[in-house]
């Protein structure tokens, strides 16, 4: 079980980087997602859309086309499109630097940024503190922890309610042929350890969200009709959304013509296909 005193708190939000940001929140927004208007990382050289849920959210995030900035997905968006990083909710990004330094975790330094968020009384400022992971420290899995400072400006009601009944994410899948490294890094970020210990799957509680460590033959068997490109191991492959109400849920795809796959345990999908590059399984029967 995850220590109360640990600074990492779970699952903030998990980022899906695309290259062309209007034709990814219209492919979401068909999935029955309700995104959030445009936002812009000036310093950062980003533009996102946010699909907010109940305590996390799903950002769509790509280069803004006007900017030289360089970013760090600038080469991931030169090989594919789909998960990029997770974000880990802390409540003290800068405590976390030094708590996760002492456990072995090799961190950058908290960063401070902003973006404007426009309300009916005019614009106003959501804060953040950022901490990078080093990604050797956490193989396969880009991770960095979030704290919200103003989380009044970024979980807005109105973009809460979904068509396709969306709530939480409920599952993170990691492919990767060695679980072990893996899994390492894992226990280490959350403070915790593996549940059960299969060759091919293995399960990690961060506090929120379940993470699940699957090898390239349990990802496929799972999920039959789902593309894996070898080249791209170790990777975030997808996520699992929990739902308010399967059966408005169920209405809503059969009304949008969303077609869903059957995953071995009888759960619905979307392959990487139908959601640039991150398969998408929806807590219901298919």
């Amino acid at each position: 079980m995850t220590s109360p005193f640990w600074p990492i708190e779970g699952l903030d939000h998990v980022l899906i980087a695309v290259r062309d940001l209007a034709a990814a929140k219209q492919e979401y927004e068909r999935l029955g997602f309700r995104t959030t208007p445009m936002g812009r990382h000036t310093t950062l050289g980003s533009i996102n859309h946010c699909i907010m849920l109940e305590r996390d959210y799903l950002e769509l995030l790509a280069l803004a086309p006007d900017t030289d900035i360089v970013s760090r997905w600038t080469d991931m968006l030169k090989q594919r499109e789909g998960v990029g990083a997770l974000a880990l909710k802390s409540s003290d990004a800068r405590g976390a630097e030094i708590a996760l330094r002492r456990a072995g975790v090799e961190t950058g330094e908290a960063t401070d940024f902003a973006r404007p968020v426009v309300r009916p009384e005019g614009t106003r400022e959501a804060r953040f503190t950022t901490l990078q992971i080093e990604q050797h420290s956490t193989p396969g899995i880009r991770e960095f922890l979030c704290q919200h400072h103003t989380p009044e400006l970024v979980w807005l009601p109105e973009y809460q309610s979904h068509p396709n009944q969306a709530k939480a994410v409920a599952e993170i899948f990691v492919v990767t042929t060695d679980p072990g490294p893996v899994t390492a890094g894992q226990e280490r970020m959350f403070n915790t350890r593996t549940m059960g210990n299969s060759p091919h799957a293995r399960v990690i509680e961060t506090g929120t969200a379940t993470l699940t460590i699957l090898t390239p033959a349990a990802y496929t068997k799972r999920f039959p009709k789902a593309a894996l490109d070898q080249a791209l191991l170790p990777f975030v492959a997808g996520f699992s959304i929990r739902l308010r109400d399967t059966a408005a849920a169920a209405a809503y795809f059969r009304k949008a013509g969303v077609t869903l796959e059957r995953s071995a345990d009888g759960r619905a999908y979307v392959p990487p296909s139908q959601a640039r590059g991150a398969l998408i399984q929806f807590e219901m029967p298919a």
